[in-house]
């Protein structure tokens, strides 16, 4: 038999996986014996043949089963229409002619002589909601990290079109990294690999590339630091620059896990600091209010920690609503006892808010904040999150994710708008409390053990050379006397 009727006879039989190298193919075997276990997600470099992978498979199952459906989710319908050729010929080149599938009526049906079908559609959530009430077996999210309502789209449309024939078959995600932090194909994954559907190849780990191949590819992007080739070629979520306010808050900054301390962890209410409430006002959008204070570094009291304890957000909050949430938080964070040293700042866009919340009956006194250099502000808060001196507790959902999703506004002026965090509030929050927190030691004393048990305390005079020799080591290695 000549490779080209070798080539003919796996054609006709439904078995294309030879048209795939060693790695993808690799990658081929764990989709099919994850078979029914949907849906999976494959994160992988560029140039790895992911769209070749996933047509392969929705292929063979075209051609082994007579009437077979498969759905295919391109990113938007505009660009489905340019592209679905261009994947058709490329991958059928070599497929005898009387085997071929020929697009119906328009190019976004593609039908084989047994009568199996490929659907395309494009995965804005406008066009690929016609898919809603048909029956598919199979369905394909090329490059799902770059399509809006993935989610949505996955779980609400195909999801239940599958089910309606069985829900036994492939539901494949293939893609690169998103740019967008946060992306639902990000957090898809992290399901996915948590249950063993996923699976993750990055150009180190591809064996049939060589190290040339990867040279010239970083080489291209910038360099091997370049954010560019860690996310298109290295496979890792990160955030672009030109686009997220902080793309330094990436998963291992937030667990800790680069060396540094943990982003978020649990924040003790220490009252034995000074506390600030810091708060940007929405108006009829989203009201954020954080909570929080600087912890010193005996040893460099400038270079301390800010913690941020708790957050509140309000959406188009009236005055006394406003007030009485604040109050109410506080009370659940302080008690009855209020820090000694309290301050509360606040956006100066409406200094009438302000003075309504610090008259009677409210009392809540804020301080207008300066704005100014907002870019240098963000600056100071990017290293702080770096150096592991910028924590939040894990109740501040809201505000880790402002932190991880904050986009700049196309107009340059701002952040954007995002329905879940507004124009990123709590963001601005914070930016005004690591502004005005004074970053000094408390500035008086904390009380003794025995003060707090209200026990008097000899006068240095009558205590014994060792505890007055105990307390000059103390003062000298920076131990506070408690």
């Amino acid at each position: 038999m000549t490779p080209e009727q070798r080539r003919s006879a796996l054609w006709r039989a439904g078995r294309t996986a030879w048209k795939l190298r060693p790695t993808p193919r690799r990658i081929y075997e764990q989709i099919k014996a994850n078979k029914g276990r949907n849906p999976q997600v494959i994160v992988a470099h560029r140039n790895f043949a992911k769209t070749t992978l996933a047509v392969t498979v929705a292929d063979e199952r075209c051609r082994q089963n007579p009437g077979h459906r498969v759905v295919v989710a391109l990113r938007t319908k505009d660009q489905t229409a340019s592209v679905i050729r261009e994947i058709m010929g490329h991958y059928l080149q070599d497929c005898p002619t009387m085997l071929r599938p020929l697009p119906v009526k328009s190019e976004y049906t593609w039908r084989y002589p047994n009568g199996s079908e490929v659907f395309f559609f494009g995965g804005d959530n406008q066009a690929i909601e016609s898919a809603r009430g048909r029956g598919f077996h199979d369905g394909i999210f090329d490059e799902g990290g770059f399509q809006r309502d993935l989610a949505y789209n996955v779980r609400s449309v195909v999801l239940p079109a599958m089910a309606k024939l069985g829900g036994d078959g492939f539901l494949l995600i293939p893609s690169t990294p998103s740019r967008e932090p946060g992306h639902d194909f990000e957090v898809l994954y992290e399901q996915a690999r948590a249950d063993n559907r996923a699976a993750r190849v990055s150009v180190v780990e591809n064996p049939d590339l060589t190290p040339e191949w990867i040279a010239d590819r970083a080489r291209e992007c910038g360099g091997e630091d370049s954010i560019d080739f860690r996310r298109e070629y290295l496979c890792q979520f990160l955030a672009d620059p030109d686009i997220v306010v902080l793309p330094g808050v990436t998963e291992e900054r937030i667990a800790g896990t680069d060396g540094r301390p943990a982003l978020v962890q649990p924040v003790p209410v220490n009252m034995i600091r000074e506390w600030y409430a810091s708060m940007d006002i929405g108006g009829r959008h989203l009201t954020g209010v954080l909570w929080g204070y600087y912890d010193y570094d005996p040893t460099d009291p400038t270079n301390g920690t800010v913690r941020i304890a708790r957050e509140l957000i309000h959406r188009n909050a009236s005055t006394p609503e406003l007030a009485r949430d604040i109050t109410q938080a506080e009370r659940a964070l302080f008690g009855d006892r209020f820090p000694s040293y309290f301050e509360r700042w606040a956006d100066n866009n409406n200094l009438f808010l302000l003075h309504d919340l610090a008259k009677p009956p409210f009392r809540v006194v804020f301080q207008a904040t300066q704005k100014d250099e907002k870019m240098a502000q963000v600056g100071i808060l990017r290293r702080l999150i770096a150096d592991g001196r910028f924590v939040i507790d894990p109740s501040c959902v809201t505000l880790l994710r402002t932190l991880r999703t904050a986009q700049w506004a196309t107009t340059g002026k701002g952040f954007a708008e995002a329905s879940d965090i507004g124009h990123a509030d709590l963001l601005d929050a914070a930016l005004y409390l690591v502004r005005n927190v004074r970053r000094r030691p408390y500035p008086q004393p904390g009380p003794t053990l025995m003060e707090q048990m209200r026990i008097p305390g000899a006068p240095p005079e009558h205590r014994s050379a060792g505890i007055r020799a105990l307390r000059r080591h103390m003062l000298a290695e920076g131990i506070e006397e408690t």
